[in-house]
């Protein structure tokens, strides 16, 4: 028998406005805690075992079944989320990339979204700092002209406007990773900040949290 589940992933969950970085898409806190009381109305939500055992055919979900996700490992889940999750007895599932949390680094798409947040206000000159870099590099990494570039991924996508997308694009996947590593670094110490192990603790989880959250019931993968 075919078996429904609805899957809600989450990734930033925070009062934006209240924060260093208003300006990065991400959920407010309390837009979570009415969606969390509207799913609770409308769904029943499951944990993983359940999961688990229904992919094993052991069981079946309930009508409406619901799991939620949450990405990346930010500080949010810590200190926002679970505090939610585990008054309401929600499990969620979290998960966390290692390198941040073990060795206090920055993922490259989190430098790009805090990058294109500080430049909020000075898009066109974060495009031009993008393109002196691959002139920079340009020999080394044969890379084609910038006007390649910009025509190929500067297509907005309904959500992003040409400038964001073509940062976007360029730097998650277009450029091979090596450059795209040198690139974000470069305009990440620019934009943001040189101290990244203090900004990576600012925005991630730490092992000791995670472990408290699993000790609490949430599933951490």
């Amino acid at each position: 028998m075919t078996q429904s589940l609805t899957i809600v992933m989450y990734h930033f969950v925070r009062e934006l406005p209240f924060t260093r970085h208003p300006n990065i898409k991400g959920l407010l806190a309390s837009h979570f805690s009415q969606q969390v009381a509207y799913l609770q109305n409308y769904y029943e939500f499951v944990t993983v075992a359940d999961l688990n055992s229904a992919l094993r055919g052991e069981t079946n979900f309930p009508d409406n079944a619901c799991l939620l996700t949450f990405d990346d490992g930010y500080i949010d889940h810590y200190t926002t989320v679970f505090p939610i999750l585990e008054e309401a007895g929600i499990q969620g599932c979290f998960f966390p990339p290692a390198k941040p949390v073990l060795s206090n680094s920055v993922l490259n798409v989190n430098k790009i979204h805090f990058m294109l947040e500080a430049a909020t206000e000075k898009m066109e000159a974060l495009v031009t700092d993008v393109k002196n870099s691959m002139d920079k590099y340009r020999s080394e990494f044969k890379l084609k002209s910038n006007d390649y570039y910009y025509s190929k991924l500067a297509i907005p996508d309904g959500i992003d406007s040409c400038k964001i997308i073509f940062i976007k694009r360029l730097l998650q996947v277009e450029l091979n990773e090596e450059v795209r590593n040198l690139i974000c670094n470069e305009l990440f110490h620019k934009y943001v900040t040189t101290d990244e192990i203090a900004f990576a603790k600012e925005i991630y989880m730490d092992v000791n949290q995670l472990k408290c959250m699993s000790r609490n019931g949430m599933y951490i993968g």
